[in-house]
This record gives C-alpha cells, structure tokens and sequence, in this order.
C-alpha cells in the first residue's frame, strides 16, 4: 500500500512540474506581419487572412489614408482618443507619436514634425497617412498602383543599427551614426530628400565604423573629409520649411527616417 501511495505522490509531483513547466515556458510570439489594404476596399489580410475593416482606405491629396486603430495595433501598438483635443495617441514601446485632426503638426517622442497630409475623421472614423504611421512604427511600406493596393511588411526590416540622429535643414547638414557593436558597409545606401525627391548615394567601399558618425553636407558651405564628412553637392537640397529625410540600404529598405523638426520650443497641439 505504501509502495503505491509513493508511486501516485511521484506521478502526482512530475505532472505538476510539467504544468508549472509548461507555465513557464515563453510563448513565442508572430515576429513577421503583412497587412494587404486596398483602397475602397473593407477587406483587408493579414498574413493571408481575411479580416473585415470598420471603413476602407481612401487617397486623399496623393496620400493614403487607412484607420489608425486597425494599423497600429496590428503593429503592436496601442491608440487612445482624446475627443476635447481631437487626438490620437499612438504609443509603441519608447515611441509615443501624437496626430491632431486636420493638423499637418504631429509630435513624435516630444518633437514636433509636418506631415504633408493630416489624419482626418471619414465616416466616423479616424484615417492617418499609412507611409507615415508604418514607417515611424519600424514597418516598409510598398504601394501596388495596379491594384490600389498597400503593402505594410515588417519581414523585410534591417537589423543594422544605423539612423539618421540630426538634420539642419538651413545648414544642409544631416548626421548619421551606427549605434551598434559591428562596422557597417554602407556601399550603395541613400540618403533621401523626402520633399525635394533628391537622393545622395553613399560610395562604394564606405564602411561606416561602430559607434561613428557620417556627416552628409550640402549647399555653398559643402565640403568632404572622408570618412567623417562626405560632401553631397554644393546645391541646396532641403526645404527649410519642411523636409524629411530617409535613409534606405542597398536594397532599397528603409533603415531610418527622421521628420522635419521645428526650431521654436514645441507648445502642446490642440
């Protein structure tokens, strides 16, 4: 009898450590997502699943507009509405991006920045410009004319810790820098006047070293001190009203943007 009392306590006791173990044990959560919208269209997939939209994306001005709330939070991030201010809070990790209605002022971690497109209330529901939003959120985004079709990917984002840290628009200056542990071979990369559509290609051979910083001039002060200092042209490639800048690799991904920041202390936008 206690022979078998021992053997069900034992059989009791590993059952218990495989629950607690089980319990344990991480779940491995979805790393890659593609969303496919179409404009007019309320059916959207996610990772080839159909998924029904409260309102469909509509153009507006050249620019795509999708419900905020679908988008970022299948990004992994959560949205809260401020209906006194007619606003939208979108928070991902240490990204807090803020979207007024009507406004093409938007604060991104505190800063402000233009967006030539405002996020609008359509039909009862709230649509921001996707390029913005999904970019901003670490996702590509890819525009498929033919089909009016938006492609919102993650799988193709870079690891290569390299951004865009600073950008004088009336000094024409922008500073790059690779925050990681590894040189980087930047052979092919572009920096991209977003608003100019004017595009600098970094040289074959640059490596950009871990922990340095790149400076990319232009206009009449330009000038070139490899590998520190590269000169773009002596012409006058950002809009001092308003210019982002992008920063893609030698496949055309994009690794980091940064939005035009305004000089005057940044007051709350209502």
């Amino acid at each position: 009898m206690r022979a078998n009392r021992n053997c069900r306590l034992l059989v009791f006791l590993f059952v218990i450590s495989l629950l607690v173990g089980s319990i344990g044990l991480p779940v491995s959560a979805e790393t890659t997502k593609k969303l496919e919208l179409y404009v007019g269209n309320t059916t959207a997939y996610v990772n080839g699943g159909s998924v029904k939209l409260d309102a469909p994306p509509v153009t507006q001005d050249g620019r795509t507009l999708v419900p905020v709330r679908f988008i970022s939070e299948q990004m992994g991030a959560k949205v809260t509405w401020d209906g006194a201010k007619k606003q939208v809070t979108i928070v991902q990790g240490s990204k807090t991006i803020i979207l007024t209605i009507n406004s093409n002022k938007v604060l991104v971690n505190g800063k402000s920045a233009t967006i030539d497109v405002p996020a609008k209330i359509i039909n009862d529901r709230t649509m921001a410009p996707v390029r913005f939003v999904s970019e901003q959120l670490g996702y590509n985004v890819e525009w498929v004319a033919e089909s009016k079709k938006v492609i919102i990917d993650n799988s193709k984002v870079p690891t290569a810790p390299v951004s865009i840290i600073s950008k004088d628009l009336e000094g024409e200056k922008v500073i790059i820098k690779n925050n990681g542990n590894a040189d980087v071979d930047m052979s092919g990369w572009k920096l991209i006047s977003v608003e100019g559509n004017q595009v600098f290609t970094f040289p074959d051979g640059f490596i950009l070293k871990k922990g340095q910083t790149v400076t990319i001039t232009s206009g009449k002060n330009a000038y070139s001190n490899p590998p520190s200092v590269l000169k773009w042209t002596n012409a006058y490639i950002w809009n001092n009203d308003g210019d982002a800048a992008k920063l893609a690799d030698s496949e055309g991904r994009v690794i980091s943007t940064l939005p035009q920041v305004e000089t005057f202390d940044i007051e709350p936008l209502i």
